[in-house]
Order: C-alpha cells, then sequence, then structure tokens
C-alpha cells in the first residue's frame, strides 16, 4: 500500500491515481491527479516525481496524465488533457517532447500485434501511429458517413485474438475498425432492447475473453460478448444483499489474467470471477476512496497495481507455498500487510477455490 506522506518527500505525490504502466525492467509509471508522473523502481520504495510540462512554459493540462503506455520499443506515451507527450526508450526526462496531436484528452493508449499504437481521445477521436512513427493519423466523426468512427469519445481499445480492433465509445457503444477500409463497423446498437439483453452504450472498459469473446464494461455492469454472432452471452449486475454478485454496477477496469481469473474493477472493490458462470469474489479496502478501482496493471511476478482513489496498492492474487502450490483455507490473521513497515489493518479477505 503506497500513499502521500506530507513529510515524506519521497512518498507518492497524491493519493488519487489516474493510470499506471510497468516498464520493461518492472518499475512503474503512475500518473497522479492533480499533475504530473511518479516512478517506482523495482524494489525501492522510494518514488521519483516528474513534473509532464516545463517551469518556462507552465500548463496545468499539460501537467495532467490520465493515459499512460510503454511500446514495443519501450517508449513511454503520455496522455494529457492536451494530447501526447512521448519519452524515447533510455532518454533522460528533459528529452521529453510533444507530438502534433489534437489539443484533447487521451484517455487510453493501446498497442497493435503489429506494434501500431492507437489512442482514443475525450473529443478528438481516434489516433494512430505506425511503429516507430511520429506522425499521426486522425480518424474522425462524419454525419455523412455511416461507416465512419461512430463518436469522438473513444474510451477503450482492444485487439482480439484473430487480430481485429475493437473500440469503445462513450456514448455509441463498441465498434470493429477496418483496417483494409479505414471503416467501423457498429455491433452494439445505442438502447436496451426490453428484455434488458444489451448493455447500455456507455462502455468505459474492455478486455478479452475465453473463446475469442470480449468483456465489455459501463456504469451498468459489464457484460461478456461474442463477436462471431454478434450478441451479448451474459450480462453482470450488482445485486444488493446477494452473496456472490458483483460489488457494484459502474465498472472503470477490467483485466482478464492469461490462464486465470477476470478481475473487475469498480466504484466499491476489486471483484474476482474464475469462470463466467460463477460467483465474484470481492477485495475491499480500508477506505471509500480506496474502493474506487480506476485503474489496473499486471506485473510480471502475478501481482495486480491498482490505481485507487486514495493510493496505489500492490496485490498478490495468490498465495504459494514453498512448492508453489496453492495454499488454502486461510483466515483474516494469518495475514499481515504493511506501509513503509508499519502494520495495516486488513479489513476483509475472500477464499478462491
Amino acid at each position: 500500500l503506497y500513499t502521500h506522506d506530507p513529510e515524506d518527500p519521497h512518498s507518492i505525490a497524491s493519493n488519487d491515481t489516474n493510470a499506471l504502466v510497468r516498464d520493461e525492467v518492472g518499475g512503474i509509471w503512475i500518473a497522479t491527479w492533480p499533475g504530473g508522473l511518479d516512478y517506482l523502481a523495482p524494489g525501492s520504495k522510494k518514488f521519483r516525481h516528474y513534473r509532464i510540462d516545463s517551469a518556462e512554459r507552465p500548463d496545468s493540462k499539460l501537467n495532467i496524465s490520465r493515459a499512460l503506455h510503454i511500446d514495443a520499443d519501450k517508449d513511454l506515451w503520455i496522455g494529457t488533457e492536451k494530447g501526447v507527450m512521448m519519452l524515447k526508450a533510455g532518454a533522460p526526462w528533459e528529452d521529453r517532447y510533444t507530438l502534433d496531436t489534437p489539443a484533447s484528452r487521451i484517455n487510453r493508449f493501446y498497442s497493435d500485434r503489429s506494434g501500431t499504437v492507437w489512442a482514443g481521445t475525450l473529443s478528438a477521436g481516434l489516433l494512430r501511429w505506425e511503429r516507430g512513427s511520429d506522425t499521426t493519423i486522425r480518424y474522425r466523426q462524419r454525419a455523412d458517413d455511416p461507416h465512419s468512427l461512430p463518436s469522438e469519445d473513444i474510451r477503450s481499445l482492444m485487439q482480439d485474438r484473430g487480430g481485429m480492433l475493437w473500440i469503445g465509445t462513450f456514448t455509441d457503444g463498441i465498434s470493429l475498425v477496418n483496417r483494409n477500409t479505414r471503416g467501423f463497423q457498429r455491433f452494439i446498437p445505442n438502447t436496451q432492447n426490453e428484455a434488458g439483453e444489451l448493455p447500455g452504450s456507455s462502455v468505459q472498459a474492455m478486455s478479452g475473453a475465453p473463446n475469442g469473446q470480449l468483456w465489455i464494461g459501463n456504469t451498468s455492469g459489464f457484460s461478456l460478448f461474442d463477436p462471431a454472432s454478434g450478441e451479448v452471452l451474459r450480462r453482470y449486475q450488482s445485486r444488493p444483499g446477494q452473496p456472490g454478485a458483483l460489488s457494484n454496477d459502474i465498472v472503470y477496469s477490467l483485466y482478464q489474467q492469461p490462464g486465470g481469473p477476470l478481475w473487475v474493477g469498480t466504484s466499491a472493490g476489486l471483484n474476482r470471477l474464475d469462470n463466467v458462470d460463477g460467483s465474484f469474489s470481492v477485495v475491499r479496502f480500508d477506505s471509500l476512496a480506496s474502493g474506487f478501482i480506476n485503474t489496473i496493471a499486471p506485473s510480471a511476478d502475478g501481482s495486480l497495481w491498482l490505481g485507487t482513489g486514495a493510493d496505489v496498492i500492490r496485490l498478490d492474487v495468490s498465495v504459494l507455498d514453498k512448492n508453489r502450490r496453492p495454499v488454502r483455507g486461510l483466515e483474516l490473521e494469518d495475514f499481515t500487510v504493511t506501509e513503509d513497515g508499519t502494520p495495516q489493518r486488513v479489513v476483509a479477505i475472500a477464499a478462491v477455490d
């Protein structure tokens, strides 16, 4: 658990975390509110603080980052409220530079298998850069073109196992990108049917699901979507008072662990789903703000980094014995959580079969 300490200049700069990304050596870049980046080197407890804008040309919007990305060449992409900044791999911080992009908030970055980098913006559509290029290619919504981008507000991007690129919009569901024609095919309508079988049109998070399917999260829970049929196979929503239900309908982040469970970050804790027909195990934290799981970043050792509204949390998702076998039957008293060496209260654990 990492929190800001006003008496410690090496603590995290702010408790409110917008984005996390792990670099090739295992260090963590963190975008905090109200501005700037922090870096935690592997094995260190001391954060380094970086100003995104410059002292000579201060710009509060440029200093706010909501998206971070490490590409195939190990370059750091910084999405700000006014476009994109780049730090080349191995370059000193002072050599960061601004790319020629619209002055819009960057919501999300994504690298496809070819190394192409994509970015979803708040109001400027979809942006693309071929690997090794700083030239920005822009896709926009056009009222007279039904195959254009369905919305200018892009919240999530992902490539499925068949190589198809999907985008999730804040107002018009999800769409498939046709790289050959540069057109977009909308798959989810922007209204629900009377039976409530289709998710709402606001898509906030996506992740790959087993069997080539997609997980789609929004403000009314999340869904399992089948691209082959264009149908929603199952919806998941909170059920107050019902054990094993999703903890909250507002879904900020989704992460399908390879060969493992789905992790769902909501506004009321982190949820674990081990199979599509199973129940949820919920990990709750000590404060209300810590329950806002804004972002999930996997670590090389299988642990998860969580960016919340109150702190940064490193979560070991399983306990193994010396033979690397899962340990069963643990109780609260078996766990000790420390922050900078000081024991903290463990609020709850949930057993996972």
